[in-house]
């Protein structure tokens, strides 16, 4: 196997790839869409109940109308924060497959690829062994992070929800 031969094979690992990355898209566009509508939904409904009971004098009914508008605003920040988690988890579950399989596949090729070069493989594998070791680090940061910010927002969302059942009651 010749260098040539080795590149392509790098090449067609990464062009792999980008199906993956088309899934990630579309996945945010699908997030993007669905907010989009919320956003459409939310603002019609807050105009037209703005509108309706804007001349009414009577408190009882002002203030049905603003108990109305609060629960459209909780259920659009509940229904935004879904999508955003779920959306946030599909990228995860995608990024995360597709990067063990990259890995396992770039690791075999640049193990192929130092095999045919004429310098010592010890020093490329040392190289190698620290540039994976910081991408490593780096996803597990990423990993962490993303752990985190889940774990933030449903607890808001439970919080939320424990609130609007307990103003419910």
């Amino acid at each position: 196997m010749n260098l040539t031969d080795t590149l392509q094979k790098f090449s067609e690992a990464a062009a792999g790839h980008g199906n993956a990355f088309k899934s990630i898209y579309e996945v945010a566009l699908k997030a993007s869409e669905q907010v989009f509508s919320l956003n459409t939904d939310f603002a019609r409904s807050f105009f037209e109940g703005a509108v309706t009971h804007q001349g009414g004098s009577n408190y009882q009914e002002q203030f049905a109308a603003q108990a109305k508008q609060l629960e459209l605003a909780s259920a659009y920040f509940r229904d935004i924060s879904d999508v955003w988690v779920k959306s946030q988890v599909e990228v995860f579950t995608l990024g995360s497959a597709n990067a063990e399989v990259f890995a396992r596949q770039l690791a075999a090729q640049f193990e192929q690829l130092v095999n045919v070069l004429p310098a010592d493989p010890s020093k490329y594998s040392e190289v190698l062994n620290s540039a994976l070791n910081a991408a490593k680090k780096a996803c597990e940061n990423v990993i962490d992070t993303s752990r985190q910010i889940s774990g933030t927002t449903l607890v808001a969302k439970g919080r939320a929800q424990a609130s609007d059942t307990r103003a419910a009651a």
